[in-house]
C-alpha cells in the first residue's frame, strides 16, 4: 500500500467524507512525515486517527498529537511545535496535528465545553456527560530534598520516582502512581538520607590531576598522571597504559573508595641513557645542560649536522636530546647559534639495580631493572600481607627498601 492510500484509508477510518478531503490536505491540517519530539503527555497504542484526534479534542493539556499511520500509535503531547521548533522535524510514516487544526466535530458536543485541567469532556456529538477526571497534577516535591522526575499531569495509573533534589540522584523504592481520585499514592520517604550524603574533596595523589564534578553519593573522580610520570596501580603493580586510573567512588558511608595508585616517573628510555646502547634514550629533553634550546634534527640551521646524522633515527626525534655512536651520553645542537655548537643534556643515567629482593613468605617480580623500573612484591598463599609491596630502582643502582612483611 503506498503512503498516500494509507493516508486515504486513514481520514476515511477519521469518519468523513471524501468530499471532506480538503479539510485534511497537509497544509490545512497535519504535516506528513514530521513528528514533535519529546513532551509527549501520554502514548495510546492501536488507535484509529479519529480516535487519536478525539483524546486531543477532548482534554484540555492537549496541544498536538503525532499519529503513527502504520502501527496507530497515538501522541499526545503538551505542547506543541510553534512553542518549540527545534524539537520538531522530519519522521518518515508520521503525521503531526496541531489542536487547532482539529476539525470541532471531533469533540462533540465537548467542543463547548472548557473542562479544568486533570479532567477529560466526556459526551457524544450531541450530549455532554460532564467533565471526567483523567489526570494527576503534577506531583510535588517531598522533605525539601525530594522531587519528582519530571513536573507534568500524568493519567490515572501512571507513576512517577524521586530524586534528590541537590544531586539528581534517583531514590530507589519512592515509585509512585496516579490513582482513580486524582492523587498520588504515598511515597516512601525512609531513603532521603542519600541525598545528605557527600564525601567532600576526593583524596589527592601526588603528582596527579584530581578531576571530578561534585562529591554526592555516586559521584566519582579521576587521576591524571603530570606528564613524565605513569600511573602504577600499587596493590597489582600494573601500569595503567592510558595515565587515568579507574573512577573512585563517593559511598554511602559518607567516604571515597581508595585510590591505590601512584605516579612515579616514567623507566626506560623515556627517563635515562644506557652506556651500552647509544639509541636507547628516547625521552623528551629539548634543552641542553647550560638551558639552550635544542635544533631539529631535520633543519640545516642555525647549525648543519653531520652527515651520518641526517638519518630517519634523528630526522624523528625532532628536537630532542639523543645519542650518537661516539656519544653516548644525549646532546644536541644549539639551537641558537651561538658557541657551542653542540652540547650535552640533562639526561641520567641508567643504573641497573640487579636481582629483586626476596621476602620470607612472597615473592617480587618487575618489568625491569633499570632507573626508575618498578617492582611488586606479594605474599605467597597462606601468607597475610603488612605493609605496602611496590618497590622502585633508583639512580643510585638500589631498589628502595621492602616494607613488605609476609606473617
Amino acid at each position: 500500500m503506498s503512503f498516500q492510500t494509507h493516508i486515504s484509508s486513514v481520514v476515511l477510518a477519521a469518519g468523513v467524507g471524501v468530499n471532506q478531503c480538503s479539510v485534511f490536505n497537509s497544509n490545512n491540517f497535519g504535516i506528513p512525515n514530521s513528528s514533535l519530539n519529546d513532551f509527549i503527555l501520554k502514548t495510546v497504542e492501536n488507535v484509529m486517527f479519529s480516535t487519536c484526534m478525539e483524546m486531543c479534542a477532548k482534554k484540555a493539556v492537549c496541544f498536538s498529537i503525532n499519529f503513527n499511520l502504520r502501527t496507530g500509535t497515538c501522541q499526545i503531547h503538551h505542547s506543541d511545535h510553534e512553542k518549540f521548533p527545534g524539537h520538531f522535524g522530519v519522521n518518515t510514516g508520521w503525521m503531526y496535528v496541531h489542536r487547532d487544526k482539529i476539525p470541532t466535530h471531533f469533540a462533540g458536543a465537548c467542543s463547548a465545553v472548557t473542562c479544568p485541567r486533570g479532567k477529560t469532556c466526556s459526551g457524544t456529538r450531541e450530549f455532554v456527560l460532564g467533565c471526567v477526571l483523567t489526570e494527576c497534577p503534577p506531583a510535588l516535591p517531598l522533605l525539601n530534598k525530594m522531587v519528582p522526575t519530571d513536573s507534568h499531569y500524568h493519567s490515572l495509573g501512571d507513576s512517577i520516582s524521586y530524586k534528590c533534589n541537590n544531586s539528581g540522584l534517583a531514590i530507589d523504592g519512592t515509585e509512585s502512581v496516579c490513582l482513580p481520585n486524582g492523587s498520588w499514592s504515598t511515597v516512601d520517604t525512609s531513603q532521603p538520607f542519600v541525598c545528605d550524603i557527600n564525601c567532600g574533596e576526593p583524596p589527592t595523589v601526588a603528582l596527579a590531576t584530581r578531576n571530578h564534578s561534585s562529591s554526592f553519593l555516586h559521584d566519582s573522580a579521576n587521576y591524571t598522571c603530570n606528564d613524565g610520570y605513569e600511573m602504577v596501580n600499587v596493590v597489582s603493580g600494573v601500569v595503567s597504559t592510558t595515565g587515568i586510573v579507574d573512577y573512585v567512588t563517593c559511598e554511602q558511608t559518607g567516604l571515597w573508595t581508595a585510590t591505590e595508585i601512584a605516579c612515579l616517573m616514567q623507566a626506560g628510555p623515556g627517563v635515562c641513557y644506557r652506556n651500552d646502547n647509544w639509541e636507547y634514550y628516547q625521552g623528551s629533553t629539548s634543552t641542553t645542560i647550560n638551558g639552550r634550546p635544542c635544533q631539529r634534527w631535520d633543519q640545516d640551521t642555525p647549525n648543519d649536522p653531520r652527515y651520518d646524522l641526517k638519518t630517519s633515527f634523528f630526522f624523528s626525534s625532532e628536537n630532542y636530546c639523543r645519542g650518537a655512536y661516539d656519544t653516548i651520553q644525549p646532546w644536541c645542537y644549539n639551537g641558537l647559534g651561538t658557541t657551542p655548537r653542540w652540547e650535552l643534556c640533562s639526561v641520567l643515567e641508567c643504573y641497573n639495580c640487579g636481582n629483586l629482593p626476596s621476602p620470607d613468605g612472597g615473592v617480587c617480580s618487575s618489568s625491569g631493572a633499570d632507573t626508575y623500573s618498578i617492582g611488586l612484591c606479594t605474599c605467597n598463599p597462606g601468607n597475610s600481607p603488612i605493609g605496602d609491596g611496590l618497590i622502585i630502582c633508583q639512580p643510585s643502582g638500589n631498589w628502595t627498601t621492602l616494607e613488605l612483611t609476609c606473617t
